[in-house]
C-alpha cells in the first residue's frame, strides 16, 4: 500500500504542471490601436459648451469651433496649424465670426507619441493631417434643412408624420426665410428683403412633444441651436437636458434619424422620443 503514495503524487504533479504549462501568455498587443492626427469638428452652442458632432462634419454656418483630437492623454504631444498660429493641447477653439462667408479653411495637426515598436515595427510615433473644411453664412445652405417624413419610436400611435425645419423671420408672422444669413443678433435675407432676427421653427410635431419640449425658439427665446450640413443640435439652455433634441442625416443625406427630449422625468433621467424618417424636400 505504501508503493501508491509516490505514484499517486507524482501522477498529481505531472498534471499539475501540464495546467500551468496549457495557460498561453497574455498578449500584450491585444487591444493595441496605432494613434492618429485624425481631427474632429465640435460647435459652440453656448458660451464654451460644445455639441459634438457625430457626423464628422466639415461644412457648418457656425463661427465659433473646436478642433479636437481623441488622443488626449499626457502620452502624445499635438501642434496645430491655423494660418500664422502654431498651438498646443488636444484641442483648440477659434472664433471665425470675422472672417469672410463663405469660405474654404485649412489647418493642419500634427502629433507625436512614444513608439510602440512591438506591436507594430513600423511605428515611428508620428502622424500628420490636413483637415479641410467650409463655413458659409446661410443656414439654409446645410443639407439637414427641410422637410422629412418621420415615424416615432414610442408607445403612442402616430403614423408617419411630415415635420420641417426651417427659419422665421421675428415679428414677421409665420414666414418662411428661404436663406436667412447667419448673425448673432440681426440677419439680412437677399431673397426675401427682410431685415430681422431669425427663430428656428420645428413645423408638425405633434402637440403632445410640443407642448413637453418647447422646441421652437419663437416660443422658446431660451434655445440654443447647432446646425452643419448633417446634424442639428437642440439645446434649451434654462433647464439643463429637459428640452432639446438630436438629429443626424446619414452620408447620403437622404435619411434622418435621432430623437427629442420632450420634458417628461421618468426613472431619474428626461426621456427620449427617437425617431427615422426620410428626406421629402
Amino acid at each position: 500500500m505504501m508503493k501508491l503514495y509516490p505514484t499517486l503524487f507524482t501522477f498529481l504533479l505531472i498534471t499539475s504542471a501540464c495546467k500551468y504549462e496549457d495557460i498561453a501568455p497574455t498578449n500584450p498587443c491585444i487591444n493595441y490601436s496605432e494613434p492618429s492626427a485624425e481631427v474632429f469638428l465640435d460647435m459652440a452652442y453656448d458660451f464654451n459648451e460644445y455639441a459634438i458632432i457625430p457626423t464628422k462634419d466639415t461644412f457648418t454656418s457656425k463661427h465659433f469651433l473646436r478642433f479636437r483630437s481623441p488622443f488626449a492623454g499626457k502620452e502624445y504631444t499635438h501642434k496645430w496649424y491655423i494660418g500664422a498660429e502654431v498651438l498646443t493641447g488636444s484641442a483648440v477653439q477659434r472664433d471665425f465670426n470675422l472672417e469672410k462667408m463663405p469660405q474654404n479653411f485649412t489647418i493642419y495637426h500634427a502629433m507625436r507619441w512614444k513608439p510602440n515598436t512591438l506591436c507594430n515595427p513600423k511605428d515611428d510615433g508620428y502622424d500628420s493631417t490636413v483637415f479641410n473644411f467650409r463655413l458659409t453664412d446661410r443656414y439654409m445652405d446645410m443639407a439637414i434643412m427641410g422637410k422629412y417624413r418621420i415615424k416615432f419610436d414610442t408607445t403612442k400611435t402616430f403614423d408617419s408624420i411630415d415635420i420641417q425645419f426651417y427659419f422665421s423671420a421675428r415679428n414677421f408672422g409665420d414666414s418662411i426665410v428661404k436663406n436667412p444669413i447667419n448673425g448673432p443678433f440681426g440677419n439680412y435675407d437677399e431673397d426675401e428683403g427682410i431685415a430681422s432676427s431669425i427663430d428656428m421653427r420645428i413645423k408638425g410635431l405633434p402637440y403632445y412633444y410640443r407642448e413637453f419640449g418647447y422646441l421652437d425658439s419663437k416660443i422658446n427665446p431660451n434655445l440654443r441651436y447647432v446646425i452643419s450640413d448633417k446634424y442639428i443640435y437642440l439645446h434649451e439652455r434654462s433647464s439643463g437636458l429637459m428640452n432639446g433634441g438630436e438629429f443626424s442625416l446619414d452620408e447620403h443625406k437622404t435619411i434622418i434619424s435621432g430623437y427629442f427630449r420632450n420634458g417628461n422625468y421618468i426613472n431619474g433621467e428626461y426621456q427620449k422620443v427617437f425617431l427615422t424618417g426620410r428626406k421629402i424636400n
